[in-house]
């Protein structure tokens, strides 16, 4: 036998006709076809990168995927997210409960079969402090009488704790 042999460039099917002959001079014909299937596109998952999360705080980042046929399926396939993060659907939520850097990677699978890969980094932070402040003024005093300045602190979490952190 023969073969027919290469490398498809386009998509669709394709008829032809192949004979063969014998010594004798002999011929038969017979009418083949053959369908190329599309191959499979560059799917890109997305975001570039993901935004930072404050351990403790609501966090969500919406991936995205193109070049494919969707609906998209999204799964973790090498490393681990921030514990208190899952993926669901197209979205990292929850509430990350460490501090850490954490690298995975997302596959992006589109309705054919063909899929794509991201590689994502998330950076957990600790929350910042609140800003605490005073409440402004202390009375005058005078020399020979009691004095009493109260101070008043807000804008954290009391109870405070108050030192003297400078002055005389």
């Amino acid at each position: 036998g023969d073969s027919i042999t290469g490398t498809p460039t386009t998509a669709g099917t394709f008829a032809f006709a192949i004979s063969a002959t014998d010594t004798d001079k002999c011929s038969g014909n017979e009418t083949y076809s053959i369908t190329i299937a599309e191959g499979c596109p560059r799917i890109n998952v997305g975001p570039a990168s993901l935004p930072g999360a404050t351990v403790k705080n609501a966090y969500k980042a919406v991936l995205t995927a193109t070049g494919g046929l969707g609906p998209f399926k999204f799964a973790v396939v090498r490393g681990g997210m921030p514990p208190g993060l899952v993926l669901e659907g197209d979205a990292i939520v929850g509430i990350p409960a460490e501090i850490g850097s954490f690298s995975f990677d997302i596959v992006a699978t589109d309705a054919r079969g063909c899929d794509g890969l991201g590689r994502f980094n998330i950076t957990v932070t600790e929350e910042p402090c609140p800003t605490i402040s005073f409440k402004v003024g202390l009375p005058g005093g005078q020399v020979g009488v009691d004095y009493k300045g109260e101070f008043v602190a807000g804008g954290g979490t009391g109870p405070y704790k108050y030192a003297i952190s400078g002055g005389s």
